[in-house]
């Protein structure tokens, strides 16, 4: 049943968002992205909620925070919260196989700020992927 919201919820997200949120629902993801909203305390953050705060660039603190502990859980960034440029670019091609290599090269970089900087490199991922 589950499932199933996920994929309702994935097309009518699909008619407001440039960026597909079905790039994302590979197995895990979405859980692990969920169990970010509950570390923060809350559960009304949801995939759907990070990719449109991302896509728009909005300085949301705890979308933000989401954004850190998400790309931390897929393994883009390791525990010292930088670039894991092994799994990072695994995710990529799994996420973006259209241009991948674009979006390693022009958006994996040193985090000096984790929590903004990460955010910098998300925002840089999907205006990417939306060229495609």
């Amino acid at each position: 049943m589950f499932k199933y919201a996920i994929c309702l919820f994935a097309v009518v997200y699909l008619v407001n968002s440039k960026v597909s949120v079905t790039r994302f629902t590979q197995e895990g993801v979405v859980e692990k992205i969920n169990d970010c909203a509950k570390k923060l305390g809350t559960t009304n953050l949801s995939l759907e909620n990070l990719v449109k705060a991302i896509e728009q660039n909005q300085e949301v603190e705890v979308m933000k925070k989401l954004n850190l502990c998400s790309l931390k859980a897929v393994g883009t960034l390791n525990d010292d919260n930088q670039v894991d440029y092994v799994q990072g670019s695994k995710n990529m091609r799994l996420f973006f196989p259209e241009n991948a290599e674009e979006i390693i090269t022009k958006c994996f970089k040193k985090l000096e700020d984790p929590i903004e900087d990460a955010y910098k490199m998300s925002v840089c991922m999907l205006s990417l992927a939306k060229e495609h």
